[in-house]
């Protein structure tokens, strides 16, 4: 059985934290969305805490099934406000409830479920007052930043700060308390009267005036004082209020966007005493309504409680989990997110395609968008038509427009081929783009496995782009985000740099060499060796690029006013977890003193 350990070095926060475990263990409060505590023991390194095993952090699952739907993202609110409920009971405040501290149990499972960790600086209601906290700035409140007192409405807050990066993509509060600050007053409103005036820290970020308080332009503030901005493309956009973000950022179908803003609105109340309470959220409208479409789900459906990640299947496997009228007549391609056989569906005597998916997590939001294009009547330009979607033993399958062949199949099968081929084939690809680019969405999976032919004997082949499992919407392509197929990945990708619809572009290229030569550009290996054969071919990205690049320093260095491309034994010298774990660093083992929680001290014992 494997378990989760945590070591904890300081030893009265340690004793602390696996009381309160203890505690809440006895009264079987895993149940309630509590991390399960199995036992303590002593190590070299201090007391170390064994917990149950657990998947990922919200950070990962974001990372993994960016944009989450709806429905999760009520889950996790519910069960959080579950787990901050067990604590408001015994009048406690967990004071670190951020994205890395809530952890999903099976990522793979629906409904979700979470477990809350971390009660490291989890202290009495009644402490706050002496308790010097050192929570992130981007989840800290109005009252904490200004000094004016806290309590358990901290908690409720950050749940606000959670759900809104969930729904959005995005942390809402900059990382300096300024800058969090103005953002607050652009998207909520001030701070109350009274908060401002009990403050410790007001006079630091406002000054008073005939009308009360304002906040302070310092020539600091006023360089650093922009609009909150959400870039997109070469614009941008300023939101004036917490309704227009939502607005404008969320996907356009999505459902209860109403109540999902009121709730987040109730928890991200500027004046903590009218904050929503973890009662009140369970009780709050979108949370029941959701419950309850759950409960149904689950009493209707007998694959609601197991949708996992699945290993590709054969055909013989396929056409066991499908409906008796499909027949499996070929494996068409195998890709990233699903592989497409080719049926017979006997019942209206016609040629399909079937997608089968490995994850049902993104599946919904891909069946939204090609019925979206259907409708519409776009699917006619090279996009692939879509027919149904059928509930099966393996999870939900998409069922298509009967397509022949992939075009990695094409290119071995009948290369070389004929430059008049190619040049409709790239033609009718960006015919493909650009309705996507009409509906603001990246493909971000444009590759040779994802084009398929719709005829073999047709005399000019005639394309059509699937898989649509991993389209990102161009307002929340973020700067660092991991997206294509290594051999197709943009340099802006791979150096971390904001992205739009061009990286399709860029695949398209590479789809378009392999056309030609019927070798693929880049590997499948190293994003280092496919830098280094960009830099030979293309010549370096610009010097504002490198400069801008999250990653940049992974591959190049600087010499003199410039960038070079580090050699592969530089590359490899760069750190990473695995060099950052033989460091000398570690090999000393702190000693208790040196360990004090100043976290726990009163202030006025710090100075």
């Amino acid at each position: 059985m494997y378990r989760s350990l945590n070591i904890q070095s300081q030893v009265f926060a340690g004793n602390r934290r696996i009381a309160l475990l203890e505690e809440l263990m006895e009264e079987r409060m895993d149940q309630r969305n509590i991390v399960r505590f199995i036992e303590a023991f002593d190590t070299r390194l201090g007391r170390a805490m064994v917990f149950e095993l657990l998947d990922m952090s919200l950070l990962g699952l974001v990372d993994k099934y960016d944009p989450l739907p709806l429905s999760d993202i009520f889950s996790i609110v519910q069960q959080v406000a579950t787990a901050l409920g067990v604590l408001k009971e015994r009048s406690m405040v967990h004071s670190d409830l951020k994205m890395d501290n809530v952890m999903v149990v099976n990522h793979s499972q629906r409904p979700l479920h979470i477990k809350l960790i971390d009660f490291g600086l989890t202290i009495p209601a009644s402490e706050t007052a002496t308790f010097l906290t050192i929570h992130h700035v981007t989840y800290r409140p109005p009252e904490v930043i200004l000094g004016s007192g806290w309590d358990e409405g901290l908690d409720v807050w950050c749940l606000g700060v959670i759900m809104s990066h969930l729904w959005l993509g995005f942390n809402l509060f900059p990382n300096v308390e300024y800058e969090a600050l103005r953002v607050m007053h652009k998207l909520l409103g001030p701070p109350p009267e009274h908060i401002l005036n009990k403050g410790s820290n007001t006079i630091s970020f406002y000054r008073r005036g005939r009308s009360g308080w304002n906040l302070r332009p310092t020539l600091l503030d006023i360089k650093a004082s922009v609009n909150y901005e959400i870039k997109e493309d070469d614009g941008s956009e300023s939101f004036d209020s917490l309704t227009q973000l939502i607005t404008d950022l969320v996907e356009e179908d999505e459902v209860n966007t109403e109540p999902a803003l009121d709730l987040l609105k109730k928890l991200l109340d500027m004046d903590m005493n009218d904050r929503i309470t973890p009662k009140q959220i369970l009780q709050h409208p979108a949370i029941c309504h959701e419950q309850k479409e759950a409960s149904d789900d689950l009493t209707n459906s007998a694959h609601s409680e197991e949708e996992e990640e699945h290993m590709p299947l054969g055909c013989l496997e396929i056409n066991d989990i499908l409906p008796k009228e499909y027949k499996v007549i070929k494996m068409l391609a195998i890709g990233k997110f699903g592989q497409f056989v080719k049926c017979k569906n006997k019942s209206i005597n016609k040629f399909v395609t079937v997608k089968v998916p490995y994850s049902n997590n993104r599946t919904q939001r891909e069946v939204r968008l090609l019925q979206k294009i259907t409708n519409s009547g776009m699917d006619h330009q090279n996009i692939v038509t879509f027919v149904d979607s059928i509930q099966t033993s393996y999870g939900k399958v998409l069922v298509m427009e009967c397509l022949d062949m992939n075009l990695s199949a094409y290119i071995d099968k009948r290369y070389p081929l004929p430059l008049g081929h190619i040049r409709s084939i790239v033609k009718q690809t960006v015919n493909a783009l650009q309705v996507l680019e009409c509906i603001k969405a990246i493909h971000t999976g444009v590759t040779a496995e994802n084009i398929f032919i719709c005829s073999l004997i047709a005399q000019t082949p005639t394309i059509k782009l699937a898989d649509f499992g991993s389209v990102v919407r161009t307002k929340k392509a973020k700067a660092g985000m991991r997206v294509q197929q290594l051999a197709y990945r943009a340099p802006e990708v791979i150096l971390g740099l904001p992205f739009n619809q061009s990286i399709d572009i860029w695949s398209l290229g590479c789809t378009l060499v392999q056309m030609v030569t019927r070798v693929q550009m880049f590997s499948n290996e190293s994003e280092f060796k496919n830098m280094e054969t960009m830099v030979k071919l293309l010549g370096l990205p610009n010097s504002y690029d490198l400069d801008k690049g999250l990653r940049t320093r992974e591959f190049f260095k600087r010499v003199g006013g410039g960038w070079a491309l580090k050699t592969l034994e530089e590359f490899e010298d760069f750190p990473n977890f695995r060099s950052a774990l033989t460091h000398l660093y570690f090999e000393r083992c702190p000693s208790e003193t040196e360990l004090v929680p100043f976290y726990m001290k009163n202030p006025k014992e710090l100075t």
